[in-house]
């Protein structure tokens, strides 16, 4: 399910990659694909347990330079074990981390009046805007996968549930240097970000000949995706003590006067949306594999899905 509120895309960053046995990519469409899938396939398979008991775990710590943090950290604990002269096969992973997305954002505008085609023209900026963005992200995978092999194949099921939680303040200066009054802008924004993944998927596998494949599937998912977004806006009129139509961003600040008195509250702004989708599909895939000659071989394969 597409964890996206405008479009069909998935955030891979849902998916820990220490939860993967490997990736396949496909670059171009190809006749047992789907239809809706021309430009290629990324298939990510997910682990399996191994033959006998393992534990891992995998710890991190992290040092934010920008905003002089000590406090990220990530951590991942997986147990696996087969039983049965290792028919059945139990693989349970927990992955959660803390990060600190922080970053410092500059933007500018510049004009060039006149722009004439055959005359060389000075860039004037005409707006600059600084921005401070503190950005904590929380996320919390789980993985469970049971697997039982039968006689030439495998009968699984896996579950996984993907949680990532973002909240973000911004603090924006903007400078408008061509307005007649002199204006400046402070926004303080807080964003809070919820987005959870569920996806189970019961898979049959079996070689009923060592030519003929069978495969037979089923598979749900359900994403959710909210946002409470508040940016509160204050402006500032005669902000500079200087005339600032031909400064540069260097030393645009040394021209601000900085005056908390003659700044007043111009709007408030309160968003809130959320998205959820839910799909599920089932079916099934026959592979024959032929061989006419030394010289020529190839396979068929026939099948069917059905997705809502």
């Amino acid at each position: 399910a597409s964890t996206d509120a405008d479009d069909r895309s998935t955030d891979l960053i849902m998916i820990s990659q220490y939860m993967l046995e490997g990736i396949e990519v496909t670059k171009a469409g190809t006749p047992d694909q789907e239809g809706d899938v021309l430009g290629g396939t990324v298939n990510f398979k997910l682990k399996k347990a191994p033959s006998g008991l393992h534990g891992n775990l995998v710890t991190q710590g992290m040092y934010n330079g920008l905003k002089k943090t000590q406090d990220d950290y990530k951590v991942v604990l997986d147990v696996s074990n087969r039983f049965l002269k290792d028919k059945i096969g139990l693989l349970a992973q927990l992955d959660i981390e803390n990060k600190n997305r922080s970053s410092h954002n500059l933007s500018a505008n510049y004009v060039n009046t006149p722009a004439d085609l055959d005359t060389i023209n000075p860039l004037t900026l005409s707006n600059l805007g600084l921005t401070d963005i503190s950005r904590l992200n929380k996320r919390n995978n789980r993985l469970y996968v049971i697997d039982y092999n039968i006689p030439n194949g495998n009968i699984s099921y896996s579950g996984l549930h993907s949680e990532i939680n973002k909240d973000v303040a911004s603090y924006a200066n903007g400078y408008a240097l061509q307005t007649p009054d002199g204006q400046r802008n402070f926004d303080t924004g807080e964003l809070k970000n919820s987005i959870n993944v569920i996806t189970e998927t019961w898979k049959y596998e079996q070689n009923l000949t060592p030519d003929f494949k069978l495969d037979i599937f089923s598979s749900f998912s359900k994403s959710t995706n909210g946002d409470t977004n508040k940016v509160f806006n204050f402006r500032e009129s005669g902000a500079y003590f200087d005339d600032v139509s031909n400064k540069s961003v260097d030393n645009i600040q040394e021209f601000t006067i900085n005056d908390t008195n003659g700044t007043w509250f111009e709007r408030y702004d309160y968003n809130e949306y959320s998205t959820k989708e839910t799909e599920r599909a089932h079916g099934m895939n026959i592979e024959l594999d032929l061989k006419l000659s030394n010289q020529i071989s190839g396979k068929l394969k026939f099948g069917f899905k059905n997705r809502k």
